[in-house]
C-alpha cells in the first residue's frame, strides 16, 4: 500500500500490521515534526480482521492499496485495540460563546499582561482541552467594557466552544454559576465543583452578577459534550 500521514501532532513512527495480531516495534513510516505530510510504500501481512495502523503520536492516516499477494489471511488472535484519548489541545486557543458575544484568544503566561491586552488568560496549572479535568479562563469585565462585560447574560444550557491550535473544536454546555470571593482558593474550589471535563469563565462581579467589583468573582461553568476534528 501507499501509506500517507498528514497533520502530524508530534514526531513519531507509524506501523502497518495484521489487525488484531501482536504488533512488532518497527516503523512503516516516520514523521519528524508536527504538521507534517509524508508518505511511504508499505507492505503488511493481513489477518481475518484486516490491517491496522499504529500511530505513536497521532495524525490523519490515508492508506491506498496498490496490490496484494494471493494466499490466506492469518487468524486474528488479540482483542480489538482501544484508541487512547487525544493529547491536550495546544494553546493558544480561541474561545467563543454566542450568548454574550465572546470571541477571544486564550494564552498561557503572565495573567496581568494577557488580560490587560484584551485577551483571555488560561489559569496556570488548570486543565487542557482533551485531557479531562477543569479548565479555568479569566478575562476583564468592567463597567466600561471588556470581553467578559456581558457574562451575566449567560443561562443554563448555553454553548461554549474552544478551538485549539491543532484544529480541534471542543463544545461545552453551561451547567452551573457561582459567585465567590477574589481569593484564588475560593475561585478554584468553585471551578472544581462539577466533575468531568469542564471550562469555567471567571471575571470580576458585583454580588448581583452585574459589572463590577474587584472583591468578587463570577464563575460560569460549562461541561464537555463533544469534540470535532476540523483538520
Amino acid at each position: 500500500m501507499n501509506l500517507a500521514v498528514t497533520s502530524t501532532i508530534k514526531p513519531g513512527f507509524f506501523t502497518v500490521y495484521a489487525a488484531r495480531t501482536p504488533r512488532r516495534v518497527v516503523s512503516s513510516l516516520n514523521a519528524i515534526r508536527p504538521g507534517q505530510t509524508v508518505a511511504n510504500h508499505a507492505f503488511s501481512k493481513v489477518s481475518t480482521a484486516g490491517v491496522s495502523c499504529f500511530s505513536q503520536n497521532g495524525a490523519h492516516v490515508i492508506a491506498d492499496v496498490t496490490g496484494w499477494y494471493t494466499g490466506g489471511a492469518a487468524p486474528a488472535t488479540t482483542a480489538a485495540p482501544v484508541d487512547p484519548p487525544p493529547p491536550g489541545g495546544p494553546i493558544p486557543w480561541m474561545v467563543t460563546c454566542p450568548r454574550f458575544g465572546l470571541n477571544q484568544w486564550v494564552f498561557d503566561g503572565d495573567a496581568d499582561r494577557i488580560v490587560d491586552a484584551g485577551h483571555t488568560w488560561h489559569w496556570t496549572g488548570t486543565g487542557l482541552a482533551g485531557q479531562g479535568g477543569n479548565i479555568v479562563l479569566f478575562g476583564h469585565r468592567t463597567e466600561a467594557g471588556g470581553p467578559y462585560r456581558y457574562q451575566h447574560h449567560l443561562r443554563s444550557g448555553d454553548l461554549l466552544h474552544l478551538h485549539t491550535s491543532d484544529a480541534r473544536r471542543y463544545t461545552y454546555r453551561m451547567v452551573a454559576e457561582y459567585i465567590t470571593s477574589k481569593y484564588s482558593n475560593d475561585i478554584l474550589r468553585a471551578c472544581r465543583r462539577i466533575s468531568g471535563e469542564t471550562v469555567s469563565l471567571v471575571s470580576c462581579t458585583k454580588t448581583n452578577r452585574q459589572p463590577t467589583n474587584l472583591q468578587y468573582r463570577l464563575v460560569s461553568t460549562f461541561q464537555l459534550i463533544g469534540w470535532d476534528d476540523l483538520g
